[in-house]
């Protein structure tokens, strides 16, 4: 299969963008599109606390510096054993607790995984049709069956990619826990520094490439085609990922460049309007040539692949770039606008 260009789609994005944002500029449109880009890349831009141990004092203490049946004393100086110690007083307490911001932590992470899968179809569906209105209820029932097929394969890995980094911070914890009891920087809490370097962004990237794809290829393949996430799927590994690899890693490196120089564009506007830009939504608003730009390139590389991926239309922008619909939208297809009767000639004389 040829190889596909990789730099070629950049002047057609920008091209569309120009199209999208400016031509005409409607401040309306502007705020609406720029809620969806919003939703789309919705978390993507600590709670801590401090727990003063007991020091060994009180009235918990036994004669003959024993113990109260835990197996770290009262009176160790270690940190951990303290830790250890407090924790194995107050079990029921502490596990509680963790269960409790367990929970809500998950909860809110779902959430902001579906609002996030929502926005992904209403932002493109905005590029894609160029509509002056309706760019939010619409999207929102029409592509409700696609978004949450999205969220739920999405939140999937996410989640899966964080228990990855537990299992792996548990293993380092493993190896490092005889130099931690100690209280020493040894080689086991060297040998668990550099096991976690090195497996932990392996993982994170990987899933951010995982991420990418999606976004990038099965959201537009799943618009067009109508189908669920499953499908969309394995049509980008069977028919977009064979014979395009060069050209792929070649998109992905140019996508972090163009994140890295708008990301800097960013910091200059948070800059210059005292952070003003770096509220939510606001910077969305502010940002959104870039973002349009972005969705725009991987349409347009995708469009290489065929009519059949085809999303935007370079007919007529005036009136907005056409879409081939999904096949289950229930949305008729256009009707071209009829032509006028050609001019009677008279007859010759």
């Amino acid at each position: 299969m040829a190889e596909i260009s990789a730099i070629d789609p950049i002047g057609r994005a920008w091209d569309r963008m120009q199209v999208i944002c400016f031509r005409p500029f409607n401040l309306t449109r502007w705020l609406m599109l720029g809620f969806c880009a919003w939703l789309a890349y919705l978390g993507e831009g600590g709670f801590g606390s401090g727990i003063n141990f007991p020091s060994g004092g009180g009235g918990t203490r036994r004669g003959g510096g024993g113990t109260t049946g835990s197996p770290f004393p009262v009176e160790s100086e270690n940190p951990f054993d303290q830790a250890l110690y407090w924790i194995n007083g107050h079990l029921v307490l502490v596990i509680s607790i963790i269960g409790a911001f367990l929970t809500v932590g998950l909860a809110f992470y779902l959430l902001l995984h579906w609002l996030r899968a929502r926005g992904e179809f209403m932002f493109l569906d905005g590029i894609a049709t160029n509509r002056q209105d309706d760019l939010i209820s619409r999207p929102w029932k029409q592509f409700a069956q696609q978004a949450n097929s999205f969220f739920v394969y999405q939140a999937a890995m996410s989640l899966g990619n964080i228990l990855v980094l537990m299992l792996i911070g548990m293993v380092g914890l493993w190896i490092a826990w005889p130099d931690l009891r100690s209280w020493v920087f040894g080689g086991r809490a060297i040998a668990a520094i550099v096991t976690t370097a090195i497996a932990c962004p392996i993982a994170m990237i990987t899933l951010g490439v995982i991420i990418a794809c999606n976004r990038m290829f099965v959201v537009p393949i799943m618009y067009v085609r109508g189908c669920l996430f499953g499908p969309a799927w394995r049509e980008f590994w069977k028919v977009i990922v064979p014979g395009h690899m060069g050209s792929l890693a070649l998109l992905f490196v140019m996508y972090v460049l163009f994140v890295i120089a708008f990301s800097a564009v960013a910091l200059v506007a948070m800059c210059c309007t005292c952070c003003i830009a770096a509220l939510p939504y606001v910077s969305s608003v502010v940002l959104l040539p870039a973002l349009v730009f972005l969705r725009c390139y991987s349409i347009c590389y995708l469009e290489q692949l065929g009519a059949e991926y085809t999303i935007l239309s370079y007919e007529t922008p005036e009136r907005g770039f056409e879409v081939i619909m999904p096949a289950d939208a229930n949305v008729p297809p256009p009707v071209p606008p009829s032509m006028p009767p050609p001019p009677s000639t008279p007859p010759a004389m």
